[in-house]
């Protein structure tokens, strides 16, 4: 089963210097691609002169999240795609856990463990609410109803017939919840693997640098 690393990146030289290192360590990765969503600072100039071994691609016209991820899935070579935000960085054994619940045909993603379980969803009262539970005891495996867009593994295959993001939500957020939702309603799977760890939101990202809490909400 061939995998690929698709990583967005939008003015995050410094998060892809100190995370893309650990992404290229992930065990059993084919090929890990950066999608830079013309960038203003020297992304692409620092990944081409650092990260040689990286597949860069790049978007001549700002797009938003959505679009320079459909751009980096459509591109990837695995039928297993990885997707990480650039200030994200995963475990070395990310993926060991992730790739049994593949076995099953139905299962389209699987979310990994950032520190606080955000992937649980329900339907309520007619509104789809997604929430974080407070970590009692030692977490479980468990179905749920999306898997995050910045720390998550989903079919390529699936991706595809789904129509991948909408993007619709440009600039950024709720596309995942979204995708989510729609491959739920077809019969598929999502997942959520506490044993699959990830580092992520270590500091301010990309999002609530360049715009104001009013833009965000």
């Amino acid at each position: 089963m061939k995998i690929s690393i698709v990583i967005p990146n939008w003015n995050g030289i410094g998060k892809i210097e100190k995370n893309l290192p650990a992404a290229l360590k992930v065990k059993g990765v084919d090929e890990v691609i950066l999608v830079d969503d013309a960038s203003t600072d020297q992304s692409v100039e620092i990944i081409k002169k650092n990260f040689p071994e990286i597949k860069l691609l790049w978007q001549k016209e700002n797009k938003g999240f959505s679009a320079t991820v459909n751009f980096g899935v459509k591109e990837a070579q695995g039928e297993i795609v990885y997707l990480l935000n650039n200030d994200a960085k995963p475990s070395e054994d990310s993926l060991i856990r992730v790739l049994d619940h593949f076995g099953s045909k139905k299962v389209f993603s699987v979310g990994c463990n950032t520190g606080g379980n955000w992937s649980w969803a329900k339907f309520e009262n007619g509104f789809f609410w997604h929430f974080m539970t407070p970590q009692l005891g030692k977490p479980a495996v468990h179905q749920t109803l999306w898997a995050s867009g910045g720390s998550g593994v989903f079919r390529k295959n699936i991706w595809e017939s789904l129509g991948g993001f909408d993007e619709i939500y440009k600039p950024f957020y709720e596309e995942d919840v979204d995708l989510g939702y729609r491959a739920t309603k077809r019969g598929y799977i999502n997942i959520w693997e506490p044993a699959s760890f990830v580092e992520h939101h270590m500091e301010p990202g990309v999002i609530s640098q360049h715009h104001s809490r009013l833009e965000i909400s």
